[in-house]
Parts: structure tokens; sequence; C-alpha cells
């Protein structure tokens, strides 16, 4: 009895806020049905505040962090701490109303989206167990009142899922076609499923899927792979674990539209290369998207990634933000990470004077180049000039070298290394060694000589390229670097992330951002893992992704690009951590610009754009 009148209560508020009992205000109903409280009232209070931290992030201003974190910053969180942060927020909102919003926003996305598919297309939605399942039956509900045909298939809730239960009486009251899924293996639904779709494939694109059906929580893959040698899939037995491989084939080589609800089903914090994944040209993420979705082996499935609001307490958005690292360092991972964008750079590059000259515009020493690599160092050089450092000068032991590179830029200063000459670390404000060395082992002693006197001295520093190889071969220079005061800055791809955590390439790429910190630990430095989405940490906790993939930037003399201008930025004096920021942000934006403007370009050609930029900056932002 009441359990019915939970129901009969849901399926009352269900109405209110779709429109159908004019006058009435959902906020108005508890958990256990329609009685006005003052915890209601509290609640409402609280949550029609509105989304103030998102507000605040997209308009640029502060996010309620003391040093400035926040704003134009936005963040990305993993499970568990998103795990918490629900339970945190369900103690002051209703679930039910969460997820009522949650489901009725990512209809409005969705439905927003479709408009320019000719006549009104169908939905079909695969809804799960959990939150995910009931946002895909909000969102049913409200597409299927918006006019649209909506045919929907359901795992069937346990008995304790009586929150789902009531969402599923619900929605039968409309005109829907709801269809049942089960867990048992003789269950016939999961062939229908498939049917359903092969039989629509030829009118595809008048088809809409929705995967509402699994989130991040899984443990198991959605079925084993004939190599998969961990645990069993999501749903035992042989017709069921077939029927779903079924499923994936149809689904992920599906012409039309897909969406994913917060998370592509089969992704997880313990998904593995292997495990199947359903594929989403959107997906539609709560809040705060999960931080493993920028994973390279999952981010391929989930398309586009956009972050629905949905009105979650102010007060619980403030404490979580808030537990992010500020100027003192983490002792542990906070779960959150920052989502990088070209707005923050505003905050990040402040203009230089009106008055300023090259003097106090910074200097850097650029130790790069080698026989056959003078590219590297004159590519290096060049973009610490572009990124606004006032005198940039490079050095080598090898004046074919200088002569070489510095005769693609005039504006170059050289200088000859020798065993009783010049120190380094003595002259510039920030340095910059390791692009273009190459790993001769006629070489190693001289290269190994400038990382000891760079590190030893009180320069802002970065290491690149083969300085990183060094760094990882012998300990103790990894001793000398951690210990140093002065910043340092570490630029690896996944093969010299992998030398510099003695690992291998494959255990980088399943997770860089770890990746990224288990360096920062080691080295006491900032990090960048650069692949087609770059991954950053610091030693203080601090951790970023940029997710900005350009395959036109993954050409000859990028990297060294990337080096040139974050050692410019430190040798303005920029910290650490704001410098590598800045820097990826503004090697991205160059690219893209260059992308738009040439197609497929030349790391020479990114140049100008970085100095447009960092022109831009100096008068106000970068339009983004």
């Amino acid at each position: 009895m009441v359990e019915g009148r939970r129901t009969a209560s849901l399926i009352s508020y269900v109405d209110a806020v779709s429109g159908n009992i004019p006058g009435e205000d959902p906020w108005k109903w508890g958990h256990a049905g329609k009685r006005p409280c003052s915890e209601a009232a509290e609640r409402k209070e609280d949550v029609m505040a509105e989304d103030s931290i998102q507000k605040q992030i997209r308009a640029g201003g502060s996010a309620g962090r003391p040093d400035g974190i926040g704003g134009t910053f936005g963040f990305i969180a993993d499970t568990d701490r998103m795990r918490a942060f629900d339970r945190e927020s369900a103690a002051i909102v209703p679930e039910m109303i969460l997820m009522e919003q949650a489901g009725g926003a990512m209809a409005r996305e969705m439905l927003r989206d479709i408009q320019s598919i000719p006549g009104r297309p169908g939905f079909c939605i695969l809804a799960g167990p959990g939150h995910n399942g009931g946002d895909a039956l909000v969102a049913a509900r409200h597409i299927i009142r918006d006019g649209y045909p909506v045919e929907v298939f359901y795992l069937h809730p346990s008995k304790e899922d009586q929150l789902l239960s009531d969402m599923l009486t619900a929605l039968d009251r409309d005109r829907s076609r709801v269809h049942a899924l089960r867990k048992d293996s003789r269950d016939q639904g999961w062939v229908r499923l498939c049917e359903f779709l092969e039989a629509r494939e030829p009118e595809a694109s008048s088809w809409v899927l929705v995967d509402g059906f699994l989130g991040s929580g899984i443990s198991r893959p959605l079925f084993p792979a004939q190599s998969e040698t961990g645990p069993k899939a999501a749903h035992s037995g042989p017709e069921l674990n077939h029927g779903m491989e079924r499923l994936v084939k149809i689904w992920n080589s599906w012409p039309g539209r897909r969406y994913a609800l917060d998370v592509p089903s089969g992704s997880s914090e313990k998904a593995s290369p292997r495990w199947p994944v359903l594929q989403a040209d959107v997906t539609l993420a709560v809040q705060f998207p999960r931080r493993y979705l920028y994973r390279p082996q999952i981010r391929k499935f989930a398309g586009d990634i956009r972050t629905i609001t949905i009105g979650f307490p102010p007060s619980r958005q403030e404490a979580l933000i808030a537990s992010y690292p500020g100027k003192e360092a983490a002792l542990t991972d906070t779960g959150l990470s920052e989502l990088l964008t070209p707005r923050m750079l505003r905050q990040l590059v402040p203009p230089l004077p009106a008055d300023a000259h090259k003097g106090v515009r910074g200097k850097v020493e650029v130790y790069a180049g080698s026989q056959g690599m003078t590219g590297a160092a004159r590519l290096s050089a060049s973009a610490s000039l572009h990124a606004s450092a006032g005198l940039v000068k490079l050095y080598n032991a090898d004046p074919s070298v200088l002569d070489a590179a510095s005769a693609g830029d005039p504006s170059l200063m050289t200088g000859i290394l020798s065993p009783d000459g010049f120190q380094p670390g003595t002259w510039g404000t920030a340095a910059l060694a390791g692009p273009g060395w190459g790993q001769k082992k006629d070489q190693r002693k001289d290269q190994s000589g400038i990382l000891a006197s760079l590190g030893a001295s009180s320069l802002p520093l970065l290491l690149d390229a083969d300085a990183l190889q060094l760094a990882a071969a012998d300990a103790e220079l990894k001793i000398l670097l951690a210990r140093r005061e002065p910043a340092l800055i570490m630029t690896p791809h996944p093969g010299e992330a992998a030398a510099l955590l003695n690992t291998d390439t494959q255990e980088i790429l399943q997770d860089p951002l770890t990746a990224a910190g288990k360096i920062a630990q080691s080295f006491q430095a900032a990090v960048v893992i650069t692949s087609s989405l770059s991954y950053l940490a610091d030693e203080k906790g601090h951790s970023a992704v940029l997710d900005a993939s350009n395959p036109a930037l993954g050409t000859a003399g990028s990297g060294d690009c990337l080096g040139g201008i974050i050692s410019a930025l430190l040798g303005r004096g920029l910290n650490a951590w704001d410098a590598l920021r800045a820097g990826v942000l503004i090697h991205s934006e160059a690219g893209r610009r260059c992308f738009a403007a040439l197609g497929f370009f030349t790391s020479a050609e990114l140049l100008p754009r970085v100095g447009q930029i960092i022109g831009e900056l100096q008068f106000g932002g970068v339009d983004q």
C-alpha cells in the first residue's frame, strides 16, 4: 500500500513537472508524497539559486576560490568523486528531482540537435539500471510529449529499484512502445532489439539512438572478447553474450545520430583497451564529465562531450571545487582535474607593461640541435621569440649547427659551448634543453654535463626530447633535478614518459593523466604528456586535460615549438603550472588556426600564429 501511494505520488510529480497539472509546483513534493514542507522549501531555495558556478565558469568569473582557481576553469572528476557528490546532493535535493532535471535537459539538447534532420526522426532509447536508466526514461517522456516516435528498450529493474519502476509506470501512461530486456540468458529481448535496429538500417538517418544503458560503475566488459582473460561479462549466458555482441556491432556501425547519456556504455575507470564500448557521436555528461572519458582508448567512443548542467545544489558544487589544490600542495589526488579551454589564457598570461623592452620580456637559453637536426634548434628558439621572449640565445658545441639554425632566423643569438667556456644557466631568465640533441654515445657526456649545470642553476628549466631520455637513464641527474628549487617542466611524448617511469608505452596510454602525475611527483616538476590530447600534472597535485585533437599538429618539429613557447613564458616570470597550461593552449590554438587556414601545415607555419595569439592577449584576450 505504501509503495502504491509512492508510485501514485511520483506519477503526479511527473505530471506536475511536465505541465499536465496547471499551477502545481513540483517543489512542494517530498520523498513520500504530496506534502508541503520546510525541507522541500529549503531544497527549492538552494537548487533554484541557479547553477552559479557553471554560469561563472562560462562568463569567466570567479568560482569562489581565493586563489582564482575556477572562473574560466572547468573541471572533470573521477568516478568515486562523482559518486560522493551525487550522494551529498541527493541528501539536499530529492533524487527524483535531480533525475527529472537531468533527463529533461538531455532531451532538450537532443531535440535542438535534430532540427537539421528532415521530418520527425524516431528515437530508439536503451535504458538500463541506475541513474543512467532513469535519465533515459525521463528523456523518453519529454521526447514523446514533443511529438516524436519513441521505442524504449529497458533492462527490467530489480524489485529494490522502486524509483525506476515508478519511472516506467509513468512512461507507460504516454504514447510509447516499451520493450523489456532481462538478464536471463533465455530472454529474447536482446534479439528483438537487434532485429528492430537491423530492420531500420536502410532509414538510419531518420532514427536516433540513445544509450542510457550502463553507467560508470561497471567492473566487467559488456561481453568477453575471445582474447579477454579477465572477469566474466556483465551479463552471463551464451545467448545473451551473443545478443550483446551483435548489438555492439550494429550500434557502432550505425550511420545515424547516436547519443550517450553521461558516459558511453561499456566505459569505466577499470576498462581495458579490449573492452567493447557503445559508440556515441555526442556524450551528454552531467555537470562534471567523468575524467576517464579523456583516456585515449575511451575518448574515441565519446564523440563530442558536452556538459549538461542540472542545478545541483550550489553549496555542494562549491565544496567540491574548493577541494581542488590551490597554491599549496595536495597530499592526495582530489579526484578533480581542470579541463582547459582557450578562454583561460586571459587569466594565465598577463599583458606586458606598455613600456616593456627586450630586457624585461625575458631571456631564454636554448640548448638544442645536432648534425642532421638543426631544424629542432631553429624551431624551438624561434618559437620563444614569437612567444614574446625579448632575447633568445642558442648554444651548441658545433659551430655548423649554430650557423645552420640561425640562418633561418637572424633574430637569434648564438653561443659556442666549450669545456672551459660559458657556464650554462648564467645568462638567461629561463632555459630549454634537449630538442634535436640526438642520442649518439659520444655526445652523451657533454649533454649530461649541460643538464647538470642547468640543474644546479637558479634558472627555471624545461627539458624536452633527448634531455628527457638522459634524465631517465641517469640516477644522479634525476636526484639533482628532483631537488632543485627553481621550476622544472618536462614535456614527454608517451614513449619518453614510459622511459621516465621505466614502463612501456601502452601502460602510459592506458591512463596518461595518472602517468603525468607520477612523473611530476618523481621529479618534483610540472609535466605534460603530449598525445592527441594533452595530459598535465604538477608536484602540487594539480592536473588538467586539453581535449583539442588536431591531426595536423602531429608534424615534425611541433613539440620543439611547444617547448620554445613554454620557455618564453617561464622567462617572462610565469610560474611553472601557469606557463605549462598557457603554453599548451597557445600551441593548440595556433595549430587550430593553421589547420583552418592552410589545412595540413609545417611547424614553421605555426610561429606567426603564436605571435598573433600573444599579441591578442596583450590587448584583451583570445576569442574562442
